[in-house]
C-alpha cells in the first residue's frame, strides 16, 4: 500500500546539459579516455534497450523503461536526460524480480571501477547492484542501495577490483517485496580502468597498541593500474600531538608488483610506543608517472592505551549476580569489582600478552580493565557455529578458539589482530564448554557433554580422552593454567551443586574441590603475572582520604615515583617525588583511578575515588 505524507519536499532542479549521441561502446572494445581506459559505457539515449543488455521482469506486467519522463501519478520523477527505470507505481504489479542486466564485459583490468546515476525514492524500494563473474550464472550483491528520497544521486561508485574475470556481468535489480512502492531508475553506467600506472595505498596497520608496545607497522598497498610496478617506494610518517614520531622510507628496485596485486610492505624499523594517545599515521606510495595522484596516500590512527595493572591473582564473571570478580586461588573467595554486562554471554576470560580478553556467545571480543570496564577490539569471523571455549598458547603465541554447531565441536586458530578464524580440525561430537593451553603446548577441553577432561592437539584438533571429572557438568563454566605452580584450575558447574572451584589432576580427569561458590562462574582466567608484592608483602603504603574531593596524601618511607591513571588508561599525572606527597584533584573529574606508586624501586598498585 502506497502511504501519503502530510508534508512535501520541495526540489528545485538546476541542471545544465547538453544532447550528445549515446555514448555505448561495443562489448570488448577499449577507450582510452585521458586516464581511464572506458570497458562499457551506456547513457540510454537510444531510449530503447541498449543492444546486448537484457530486461528480464519475472511475473510483473512489464520491466524496465526508457524515456526523459517516467513519472507517474503518484511519483514525480525529477528530469535526467534519458534513462532506464523499474516504475513499480505506474506498473502497480508483481516486481519482486525485476533485473536490468549488461552484456557480457572482459574486467581483467586491475583497479575497475563501476559509476552509474541512480534514483531509489525509499526504503521499501529494494535497489541492489549485483555482480557475476561466470557468465551469469551466479550473482553477488555488491551493494544495497539506500532511498535517495526522490532526487537523482550522480556519478555514485562500486570498486570492481575484487572481480576479476573475462567473463563478467553487472545486474541492476529492483524488488517492491510484495507491495506497491515507487521504484529505481538508473543513468550514465560507465564501467573503467585506469590506464598505465598507478598504485594505491589501501591501509594502515596497526589501530591499536599498549605503551611500551614495539610496534613493527604494515603499509598495505594495490596496483590499480594496466602496467607491472617495478621501482618505487612507500613512506610512513606518524605523529603525535603534532609531534612527528617516525618518519621511514620502504624502498623497492626491481621488484614485480603486477597490476591487480597487493603488497603488506612491512616496515623493519619499529615504532616504540612510549606515550598514551592517538597518533596520526600518513602512508604514501611513490611512484615516477603515477596516474592518479588521489589514491597515493592514506591515512589512520592508532590508539595508545596505558594498562593499568591487574592486581588479583585471578578473575571471573559471575553470571548469576553480573559481577566481575577478583578470586583468591587459595580460598576461591570471590572480591566483587564491578557490574559486568552478561547480555551478551562470556564464555570465556583469557590474558593474552598480559592483557585480558572476555570471548562472547556472539562472537564479540573485549578487552576487560582491572576495574572491569569493558574496551570492544573485534567480533570473530571464519566460525561456522558459536564460540564456546578460547585459550592463549604462550609456546606457539597463538590464541585458539572453539566453536560447535550443533553436532560438532572445531578446533580454530583465531588471529587476535584481525579476529579471523581458520579450522585445525574436529575435536569430537560433543561439546567442549572451557579449554586452556600451558606453556608447552597443551591445550586441555572439558566436554559439558560426557563430563570428561580431555587433552586437545593444537595441530590436528584431535581430542584424547583423559578422565571423568565427577560432577554432572551443565552449561557456563571455564578452566585456566597457572603456569608458576604448573596447576590447571577449574570454575565448573554441577547442575546438583552449582558453581564449583577447585583444581584438576591432569592425569586422572578428577577435580579436587577447593569451595562451593553455587553462582554460574562462566569466565575465569588466572592472572600468571600476579605480583603478591603489591599485596600484603610489599612496602607499606597509605592514600587517604579515599575518597578524595580536593587533595589526597599518599604516605611511605622511600616514595620515588607517583603515577595516576583514569580507568581508560590515560596518564593523569606521572611525576618523581621524595616522601611523602600530596595530589591536588580539584580538577579532575569524578571517578575511579589508579595510582601507581614506586617505592625502593618496587611497585605499588592502588585505587582512588575522586568525587
Amino acid at each position: 500500500m502506497k502511504y501519503y505524507y502530510l508534508f512535501c519536499f520541495v526540489f528545485t532542479i538546476l541542471i545544465s546539459c547538453c544532447l550528445v549521441p549515446s555514448a555505448f561502446i561495443a562489448v570488448g572494445q577499449t577507450t582510452d579516455n585521458g586516464a581511464k581506459s572506458i570497458i562499457l559505457s551506456e547513457d540510454f539515449e537510444g531510449g530503447v534497450l541498449p543492444t546486448g543488455w537484457s530486461n528480464d521482469f519475472g511475473a510483473a506486467t512489464y520491466g524496465w523503461l526508457f524515456g526523459t519522463d517516467l513519472s507517474s501519478a503518484f511519483w514525480n520523477i525529477p528530469l535526467h536526460t534519458t534513462y532506464a527505470c523499474a516504475n513499480d507505481d505506474s506498473c502497480n504489479c508483481d516486481m519482486i524480480n525485476v533485473n536490468l542486466t549488461t552484456p557480457s564485459f572482459n574486467n581483467s583490468l586491475a583497479g575497475a571501477v563501476l559509476e552509474f546515476d541512480y534514483l531509489s525514492y525509499s526504503s521499501s524500494d529494494v535497489s541492489e547492484v549485483q555482480i557475476s563473474i561466470d557468465g551469469g550464472i551466479n550473482y553477488t550483491t555488491l551493494e544495497t542501495l539506500t532511498g535517495s528520497g526522490g532526487a537523482w544521486i550522480d556519478d555514485y561508485t562500486i570498486d570492481l577490483s575484487s572481480y576479476l574475470s573475462s567473463d563478467v556481468r553487472i545486474r541492476f535489480h529492483y524488488s517492491d517485496a510484495g507491495g506497491w512502492a515507487w521504484g529505481f531508475c538508473i543513468d550514465n553506467v560507465e564501467i573503467s580502468s585506469p590506464s598505465g600506472d598507478d598504485l594505491a595505498v589501501t591501509g594502515i596497520s596497526p589501530d591499536m597498541a599498549f605503551v611500551g608496545d614495539v610496534v613493527y607497522p604494515v603499509v598495505s598497498i594495490r596496483n590499480n593500474g594496466s602496467n607491472a610496478a617495478s621501482t618505487y617506494s612507500v613512506n610512513l610518517k606518524i605523529t603525535l600531538n603534532s609531534t612527528e614520531v617516525y618518519n621511514e622510507n620502504m624502498p623497492f628496485i626491481g621488484a614485480n608488483l603486477p597490476p591487480a596485486a597487493d603488497q603488506d610492505v612491512n616496515f623493519t624499523v619499529p615504532l616504540n610506543v612510549l606515550y598514551a594517545g592517538v597518533y596520526q599515521l600518513k602512508a604514501t606510495v611513490i611512484l615516477a608517472n603515477d596516474i592518479n595522484p588521489a589514491n597515493d596516500s592514506d591515512t589512520a590512527s592508532l590508539i595508545a592505551w596505558s594498562m593499568p595493572p591487574y592486581y588479583h591473582p585471578a578473575y571471573a564473571v559471575n553470571i548469576s549476580n553480573k559481577s566481575f570478580n577478583g578470586v583468591d586461588l587459595a580460598s576461591g573467595t570471590l572480591d566483587s569489582i564491578s557490574p559486568f554486562d552478561v547480555t551478551d554471554f562470556p564464555m570465556s576470560l583469557e590474558f593474552i600478552d598480559d592483557i585480558l580478553y572476555v570471548f562472547r556467545i556472539s562472537g564479540k571480543v573485549d578487552i576487560v580493565y582491572s576495574d572491569g570496564t569493558i574496551m570492544p577490539v573485534g567480533i570473530i569471523s571464519g566460525l561456522n557455529s558459536a564460540p564456546m571455549a578460547a585459550t592463549y598458547c604462550d609456546l606457539d603465541e597463538k590464541t585458539y578458539v572453539i566453536g560447535f554447531n550443533d553436532t560438532l565441536s572445531t578446533l580454530y586458530e583465531l588471529d587476535i589482530g584481525t579476529f579471523n578464524a581458520s579450522a585445525v580440525g574436529a575435536c569430537d561430537s560433543g561439546v567442549f564448554i572451557a579449554a586452556e593451553a600451558t606453556q608447552v603446548g597443551a591445550i586441555y577441553g572439558v566436554n559439558m557433554s560426557d563430563d570428561n577432561l580431555y587433552t586437545i592437539d593444537r595441530l590436528t584438533g584431535a581430542a584424547t580422552l583423559i578422565g571423568s571429572t565427577g560432577f554432572s557438568l551443565s552449561y557456563g563454566q571455564d578452566i585456566s593454567w597457572n603456569g608458576n605452580t604448573s596447576t590447571l584450575y577449574g570454575m565448573l558447574y554441577d547442575e546438583t551443586q552449582g558453581g564449583i572451584f577447585g583444581t584438576f589432576d591432569t592425569s586422572t580427569g578428577s577435580f579436587n574441590t577447593i569451595s562451593v561458590p553455587g553462582d554460574q562462574i562462566a569466565a575465569f582466567a588466572v592472572n600468571a603475572n600476579y605480583n603478591s608484592l603489591s599485596e600484603s608483602n610489599g612496602p607499606s603504603v597509605s592514600i587517604f582520604p579515599n575518597p578524595a574531593t580536593d587533595m589526597f596524601i599518599v604516605e611511605a618511607e622511600n616514595l620515588e615515583r607517583i603515577t595516576v591513571y583514569d580507568i581508560a588508561g590515560k596518564t593523569i599525572l606521572d611525576s618523581p617525588v621524595a616522601g611523602n606527597s600530596s595530589i591536588n584533584v580539584s580538577e579532575w573529574k569524578s571517578g575511579l583511578y589508579y595510582v601507581l606508586c614506586v617505592v625502593n624501586g618496587n611497585p605499588v598498585y592502588l585505587k582512588i575515588s575522586v568525587l
